[in-house]
């Protein structure tokens, strides 16, 4: 019987630079149909939903099952995710991982994969709106890749959890400087602009973007929740998507603004090359609900890596 991977031996082998070169890697095989990704199926619960979402690699040969239930409680929603791996030409199972750690850094993975072709080159400052469990991963992935980002702002409701988010970045990333800021401020001086909340409203006015700025939203995975506004969609030049399919299921922040999913463009198809930033004052936005075919890829790194370590 296999042991479940947990997340502090994901924490050994999957660094922010191994995740995201793993989610480069499964944006482009998708981009060229040696992957397939299945989008979110959710089954309601009394107190929530159970969650599926599954996908294939060739090169890899491997499909990945990623399932859990979200179970709403009076002070949180309680999930434990789970990943499993089973080879596709022998139907063994390769492993069975926990999902919490490697979700968060695949998504920070993805946020930044996307900004490296959608944010102006260099960015200099980063606002993130959440001070929760993505907002941490988000940080880490975007300080960790881009060394021009000098300037950070945190923005939440919780000035505790501000504070504490504030001092857990700068210990993690010192000379950055971040700071406790305004919702207005953090979004006017940033060149790159990270939801990361449970908010089902918008988090900021959109007018308050500078020409330039790349929007990251995060936070929502329902249609029936959105960070961002109307007027942010309106005033951008490219609006991106993990995938239309998954976008027209799940993404609040362009079905509750009346925004088209056709008329998005999917981030494999970015990763590829096919389209991306075409002028220093466009705004740009990444509106991200999540692949499973990313976590097969990360996962498979975090296999390998044991692998590699045992027969060594």
């Amino acid at each position: 019987m296999h042991a479940v991977v947990s997340n502090e031996v994901i924490e050994q082998h999957l660094s922010p630079k191994r995740a995201l070169a793993a989610v480069r890697h499964a944006l482009n095989d998708l981009a060229h149909g040696r992957a397939t990704d299945e989008p979110r199926h959710r089954m309601p619960l009394r107190r929530g939903t159970f969650n599926v979402m599954w996908a294939a690699s060739t090169p890899l040969d491997t499909v990945a099952l990623k399932a859990y239930a979200a179970v709403r409680t009076e002070t949180r929603q309680a999930t434990e995710i789970h990943i499993s791996l089973s080879s596709m030409s022998t139907g063994r199972l390769r492993a069975t991982l926990r999902g919490d750690l490697l979700g968060q850094r695949r998504t920070g993975a993805a946020s930044v994969a996307a900004a490296e072709l959608l944010a102006r080159p260099a960015p200099a400052s980063l606002a993130v709106f959440g001070t929760g469990f993505q907002a941490h991963g988000q940080l880490e992935a975007f300080l960790d890749h881009f060394d021009s980002i000098g300037e950070v702002s945190v923005v939440g409701r919780n000035p505790r959890a501000v504070a504490a988010l504030v001092d857990w970045t700068s210990a993690r990333f010192p000379g950055r400087k971040v700071v406790a800021a305004e919702a207005e401020a953090a979004v006017r001086r940033s060149d790159i602009v990270v939801t990361a909340t449970a908010s089902s409203t918008p988090v900021f006015d959109g007018e308050w973007l500078q020409l330039g700025t790349h929007v990251c939203a995060v936070g929502s995975n329902h249609a029936a929740a959105r960070e961002i506004d109307a007027v942010t969609l309106h005033r951008s030049a490219l609006v991106v998507v993990d995938s239309r399919a998954t976008a027209g299921r799940e993404a609040g922040d362009l079905l509750l603004n009346d925004y088209a999913v056709s008329d998005a463009v999917e981030l494999p198809g970015v990763i590829a090359g096919e389209v991306g930033r075409r002028d220093d004052d466009d705004i740009t936005i990444f509106s991200s609900q999540g692949l499973a075919v990313e976590d097969l890829y990360a996962a498979d790194v975090v296999v390998r890596s044991l692998d590699e370590d045992a027969a060594a």
